[in-house]
């Protein structure tokens, strides 16, 4: 969800790891998650960090929540969502992992 206080937006939600890929790739390396602020072009003004709290080589074994108070961007008439990070199975000297991103900027 997001609400605006004042100056600030309060952005709070849940990321998940769809079933199909925690059934191969079920530890966190690493892990981001961006909200963008966008002007009415659609031109990145500001970026908040939102990544939810996990443990670094962690199993996921679960829904990871999130909130983050940040400062509103003036000008801003839009948001997005982008990510990246990297994804292991449980026997990670077996594979070089899975980068997993989503960046819906050009």
């Amino acid at each position: 969800s997001i609400s605006r206080e004042s100056d600030e937006l309060v952005i709070s939600g849940t990321v998940t790891i769809h079933h199909s890929v925690l059934m191969s790739f079920d530890t966190v390396e690493k892990l981001l998650v961006k909200f963008n602020f966008l002007d009415s072009s659609g031109r990145v003004l500001g970026i908040a960090d939102i990544t939810p709290l996990y443990t670094s080589y962690g199993q996921v074994d679960g829904p990871l929540n999130f909130k983050t108070a940040t400062a509103f961007v003036p000008g801003t008439s839009s948001f997005a969502f982008s990510y990246f990070g990297k994804l292991f199975g449980r026997l990670a000297e077996l594979s070089d992992g899975w980068e997993i991103f989503y960046f819906p900027f050009e």
